[in-house]
Protein backbone atom coordinates (compact mmCIF):
# COMPACT_ATOMS: atom_id res chain seq x y z
CA UNK A 1 0.00 0.00 0.00
CA UNK A 2 1.43 3.50 -1.04
CA UNK A 3 0.65 6.08 1.65
CA UNK A 4 0.33 9.48 1.02
CA UNK A 5 1.80 12.10 3.38
CA UNK A 6 -0.56 14.83 2.44
CA UNK A 7 -3.35 14.94 0.87
CA UNK A 8 -4.25 18.06 -0.52
CA UNK A 9 -7.39 19.88 0.35
CA UNK A 10 -8.46 22.59 -2.40
CA UNK A 11 -10.82 25.30 -1.66
CA UNK A 12 -13.22 26.89 -3.83
CA UNK A 13 -13.14 30.29 -1.24
CA UNK A 14 -12.14 32.96 -4.00
CA UNK A 15 -13.96 35.63 -5.48
CA UNK A 16 -14.49 34.33 -9.57
CA UNK A 17 -14.56 37.75 -10.60
CA UNK A 18 -11.39 39.42 -8.86
CA UNK A 19 -9.58 36.30 -6.77
CA UNK A 20 -10.12 37.72 -3.80
CA UNK A 21 -10.39 35.49 -0.53
CA UNK A 22 -14.07 35.29 0.63
CA UNK A 23 -13.70 33.35 3.95
CA UNK A 24 -16.38 31.17 2.87
CA UNK A 25 -15.92 28.02 0.52
CA UNK A 26 -18.64 26.51 -1.81
CA UNK A 27 -16.54 23.47 -2.95
CA UNK A 28 -13.89 21.11 -1.76
CA UNK A 29 -11.71 18.46 -3.59
CA UNK A 30 -9.51 16.43 -1.82
CA UNK A 31 -6.49 14.99 -4.28
CA UNK A 32 -3.68 12.79 -3.67
CA UNK A 33 -0.33 13.78 -3.36
CA UNK A 34 -0.46 13.17 -6.85
CA UNK A 35 -3.50 15.42 -7.27
CA UNK A 36 -5.50 12.53 -8.46
CA UNK A 37 -9.00 12.77 -7.15
CA UNK A 38 -10.35 11.51 -4.31
CA UNK A 39 -13.97 13.26 -3.46
CA UNK A 40 -15.09 16.16 -4.68
CA UNK A 41 -17.85 17.96 -2.88
CA UNK A 42 -20.10 21.08 -3.95
CA UNK A 43 -22.46 23.47 -1.38
CA UNK A 44 -26.18 22.44 -2.53
CA UNK A 45 -27.65 23.80 0.32
CA UNK A 46 -27.24 26.95 2.73
CA UNK A 47 -25.07 29.52 3.59
CA UNK A 48 -21.57 28.45 2.60
CA UNK A 49 -18.97 27.86 5.89
CA UNK A 50 -16.49 29.82 6.75
CA UNK A 51 -13.02 29.23 5.54
CA UNK A 52 -9.75 30.76 5.75
CA UNK A 53 -6.49 29.66 7.36
CA UNK A 54 -6.09 31.11 11.04
CA UNK A 55 -2.55 31.94 10.42
CA UNK A 56 0.23 32.70 8.09
CA UNK A 57 0.98 29.28 6.77
CA UNK A 58 3.84 29.97 4.55
CA UNK A 59 5.74 30.28 7.67
CA UNK A 60 4.89 27.55 9.77
CA UNK A 61 6.48 26.65 13.07
CA UNK A 62 6.71 23.89 15.65
CA UNK A 63 5.93 26.91 17.98
CA UNK A 64 2.96 28.50 15.81
CA UNK A 65 1.43 25.62 13.57
CA UNK A 66 -0.86 26.35 10.62
CA UNK A 67 -4.26 25.93 11.33
CA UNK A 68 -7.62 26.10 8.94
CA UNK A 69 -10.93 27.41 10.18
CA UNK A 70 -14.14 25.57 8.70
CA UNK A 71 -16.95 26.05 9.55
CA UNK A 72 -17.11 25.98 13.45
CA UNK A 73 -14.20 23.57 13.30
CA UNK A 74 -10.58 24.55 13.51
CA UNK A 75 -8.33 21.16 11.32
CA UNK A 76 -4.25 21.86 11.50
CA UNK A 77 -2.79 21.47 8.42
CA UNK A 78 0.77 21.06 6.90
CA UNK A 79 0.57 24.60 4.36
CA UNK A 80 -1.43 26.84 2.50
CA UNK A 81 -0.86 28.07 -1.13
CA UNK A 82 -3.08 30.68 -2.57
CA UNK A 83 -4.44 30.32 -6.43
CA UNK A 84 -3.73 26.96 -6.82
CA UNK A 85 -4.84 25.75 -10.44
CA UNK A 86 -6.72 29.38 -10.64
CA UNK A 87 -7.66 32.38 -8.65
CA UNK A 88 -10.91 30.72 -7.49
CA UNK A 89 -8.67 27.70 -5.34
CA UNK A 90 -6.70 27.49 -2.74
CA UNK A 91 -4.69 24.34 -1.27
CA UNK A 92 -4.39 23.39 2.12
CA UNK A 93 -2.19 20.49 2.55
CA UNK A 94 -3.40 18.04 5.21
CA UNK A 95 -2.37 14.65 6.71
CA UNK A 96 -5.27 11.87 5.89
CA UNK A 97 -6.92 11.59 9.20
CA UNK A 98 -7.59 14.96 8.78
CA UNK A 99 -8.94 14.50 5.31
CA UNK A 100 -11.41 11.89 7.50
CA UNK A 101 -12.26 14.51 10.25
CA UNK A 102 -12.83 17.37 7.78
CA UNK A 103 -14.89 14.80 5.29
CA UNK A 104 -16.59 13.71 8.47
CA UNK A 105 -17.80 16.81 9.79
CA UNK A 106 -18.80 18.47 5.96
CA UNK A 107 -21.12 16.04 6.01
CA UNK A 108 -22.45 16.50 9.10
CA UNK A 109 -22.85 19.90 8.45
CA UNK A 110 -25.76 18.89 5.23
CA UNK A 111 -25.06 21.49 3.39
CA UNK A 112 -22.43 19.86 1.05
CA UNK A 113 -23.42 17.11 -2.15
CA UNK A 114 -20.61 14.44 -3.00
CA UNK A 115 -20.13 15.52 -6.81
CA UNK A 116 -17.37 12.82 -7.94
CA UNK A 117 -15.13 10.42 -5.96
CA UNK A 118 -13.14 7.44 -5.88
CA UNK A 119 -15.72 4.59 -5.41
CA UNK A 120 -14.75 3.68 -1.60
CA UNK A 121 -15.15 7.33 -0.74
CA UNK A 122 -18.64 7.87 -2.88
CA UNK A 123 -19.82 5.06 -1.13
CA UNK A 124 -18.80 6.24 1.98
CA UNK A 125 -20.35 9.65 1.57
CA UNK A 126 -23.43 8.16 0.22
CA UNK A 127 -24.05 5.56 2.84
CA UNK A 128 -23.35 7.76 5.59
CA UNK A 129 -20.26 5.10 6.62
CA UNK A 130 -17.44 7.25 9.21
CA UNK A 131 -14.45 8.04 6.70
CA UNK A 132 -10.81 6.92 8.21
CA UNK A 133 -7.54 8.02 7.34
CA UNK A 134 -6.96 4.88 5.93
CA UNK A 135 -9.61 5.86 3.25
CA UNK A 136 -7.45 8.68 2.04
CA UNK A 137 -4.29 6.31 1.91
CA UNK A 138 -5.15 3.79 -0.51
CA UNK A 139 -2.92 3.25 -3.80
CA UNK A 140 -4.30 3.86 -7.09
CA UNK A 141 -4.06 0.37 -7.38
CA UNK A 142 -6.55 -0.50 -4.71
CA UNK A 143 -8.69 2.22 -5.52
CA UNK A 144 -11.65 1.55 -8.06
CA UNK A 145 -13.32 3.65 -10.64
CA UNK A 146 -14.55 7.01 -10.17
CA UNK A 147 -17.91 7.87 -9.54
CA UNK A 148 -19.87 10.86 -11.12
CA UNK A 149 -22.91 12.26 -9.85
CA UNK A 150 -24.88 13.04 -12.98
CA UNK A 151 -25.65 16.63 -13.34
CA UNK A 152 -28.70 16.50 -16.01
CA UNK A 153 -31.80 17.59 -14.38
Amino acid sequence: MSHHTNIRLMLACNDPATGRHRDTVDEVVFQDAEEELLLSLELSRGKPPTCYPTNDASTITTCQPALLRLGRRVYPIERYKSWVGNWCWDCAYIRPDVAAQIANYLRRMGKFDVRQGVTLLWNKWNGRQPFRAGDFEESEEERPCTTERSTAR
